[in-house]
């Protein structure tokens, strides 16, 4: 037999699944690789980078809301709910206990519907309004504290017209500094959005 119909006689061909790979076996036994990048490796790489940029952002965030706002802004004076300029701190009578690495922000929330009447109430929460990040971290309220309690009872019922603020405490890692609140409810008609800036 030739030597070449020997190196023929002993060629191989392996598929593997996702790639090809092509092994050949020359007539003195040794082999030779051809690797290719497969399509399985590809498509794993567009994966993860889709999974990194499906976090949500603050700009993301914001839009969800049909009344995008901030903490003290003047625009909303005379809406039924507002936000004040934040607290970086919570209220002393709360007496919560710090943690390394962490601290509070006391967050305002005004709700005040002067055309509502006093026979009934509407369903509202503000004890149950998180906050993001941006980066997927949301951050419950902690504790809060009612100004006015003919104006919210059960923890869920507002009391129209009565005027209520509300100091909602967070609890957020120091080295986050931007976050957005979603506010709804049924006593105002609109969602809101607020980017809370911790300078």
């Amino acid at each position: 037999m030739t030597t070449q119909k020997r190196v023929l006689s002993l060629a191989t061909v392996a598929v593997l699944a996702g790639g090809a790979v092509f092994a050949f076996t020359t007539y003195d036994g040794s082999a030779v690789q051809d690797k290719t990048n497969s399509t399985a490796q590809v498509k794993v790489k567009q994966v993860s980078t889709t999974n990194v940029s499906s976090t949500p952002s603050i700009q993301k965030l914001m839009s969800a809301g049909m009344v995008q706002t901030y903490p003290g802004d003047p625009a909303l004076k005379k809406n039924t709910f507002r936000v004040d300029p934040i607290v970086l701190a919570a209220p002393k009578e709360l007496k919560l206990k710090e943690k390394d690495g962490y601290r509070y922000i006391t967050v305002p929330l005004i709700l005040h519907d002067k055309e509502g009447t006093s026979d009934g109430y509407s369903v509202y929460r503000p004890n149950a309004f998180s906050i993001n990040d941006g980066h997927g971290h949301d951050y419950a309220p902690v504790d809060y504290i009612s100004h006015n309690k003919k104006a919210w009872k059960y923890e869920h019922q507002y009391i129209a017209p009565n005027r209520l603020v509300m100091d909602v405490v967070y609890h957020v890692p120091k080295n986050a500094n931007t976050f957005v609140m979603f506010a709804s409810s049924d006593a105002f008609p609109k969602t809101y959005t607020v980017k809370i800036s911790i300078d």
